[in-house]
């Protein structure tokens, strides 16, 4: 008999029967363990308690769940907002489980417990393997794809929650208009918690409003509205480095007014190396490189820490809620 089939028989014993020796002195929360069926908590096997860890709506996954004990503890803490989903391999303890869900659902109030037959070793996520996949595919058209999928195809297991996780975001950058043109469609067509769009360096005008998209009988045409519903956060930011080009200050205000309007959280995060505030003294009087727009407008090149991240006067540091999928 080999360790898998031995481990098997041995926990199948001690969910029909109560097995001492398999019992570990572990000390639970009398007032978690008040709700359970006396049964689960007679032939529970556990080592640890890793209840104290769980709040208020989070997804708990147990692995090697056995009769249940800690699912349902668990299911208490996360609330009706939470999820708890209990893996195990043996069919006896699964079953065990799965004799009281019902009751448990009537006592908590709604079904937030599933337990599923597994094996942990089959559930490895690697991760080298993703990160590798998802460097070769950077383009937006394989993030519509989604990580829901991807893990599908390639044998990389999550569990089957509700699509999106609600800690997955997901952004695209862009600079000017054509990048938004090209990106903004395969951005709201992929599942996430959160959409967001990083424009920096911003070396150009864009408007968030409307995206032109690729007709498929050729040339570009019709129009994407992004609000509501689209975007939940825009972040802007100038060019750094030796090799900087300046970010005329009403794009960045541009971005700024139509995510007010959108009621869309926006973040400034820098100006960069061209400081976009304006002349204080006439343009010959600096030391350092003058760009002028040629509209009224002016950039100094100050450097990133003395051009800072005030626009208009204020920081902009907003973010987003997680909302949707």
């Amino acid at each position: 008999m080999n360790v898998q089939s031995a481990v098997l028989e041995r926990y199948s014993q001690g969910a029909k029967d109560v097995q001492p020796s398999l019992c570990c002195p572990v000390g639970y929360d009398p007032k978690l363990l008040a709700l359970l069926p006396q049964e689960i908590v007679a032939k529970d096997y556990g080592c640890g308690d890793p209840s104290r860890y769980v709040r208020p709506g989070d997804a708990v996954l147990d692995l090697g769940s056995g009769g249940g004990k800690i699912c349902y503890m668990a299911a208490q803490l996360v609330g009706p907002e939470g999820l708890v989903i209990g893996v195990d391999m043996n069919h006896d303890m699964l079953a065990l489980a799965r004799k009281y869900q019902n009751e448990m659902a009537q006592k908590l109030g709604g079904e937030r417990v599933e337990f599923r037959k597994g094996y942990i070793q089959d559930l490895a996520l690697d991760v080298a393997a993703m990160e590798r996949y998802l460097a070769e595919q950077r383009r937006p058209a394989y993030v519509e794809h989604s990580l829901e999928t991807i893990c599908g195809e390639h044998g990389w297991c999550i569990p089957n929650f509700d699509w999106p996780l609600p800690n997955v975001w997901v952004g695209t950058s862009i600079s000017n208009q054509p990048d938004a043109d090209e990106k903004f469609l395969h951005l709201l067509r992929t599942k996430a918690a959160v959409r967001f769009v990083s424009i920096e360096p911003m070396l150009g005008p864009v408007d968030l409003w409307c995206a032109r998209y690729d007709n498929p009988n050729g040339g570009k045409t019709g129009a994407v509205t992004l609000w509501p519903g689209g975007l939940d956060w825009v972040i802007c930011g100038g060019e750094s480095g030796p090799n900087a080009r300046p970010m005329h200050p009403d794009w960045a205000r541009s971005l700024r007014d139509q995510c007010q309007a959108a009621h869309v959280p926006f973040f400034f995060k820098q100006w960069g190396e061209w400081d976009g505030t304006g002349l204080l003294f006439p343009p010959e009087e600096y030391r350092v490189p003058v760009h002028d727009w040629g509209d009224g407008n002016w950039s100094l090149r100050v450097g990133k820490k003395a051009a800072g991240r005030l626009l208009d006067g204020r920081v902009w540091n907003e973010f987003p809620m997680s909302n949707h999928g």
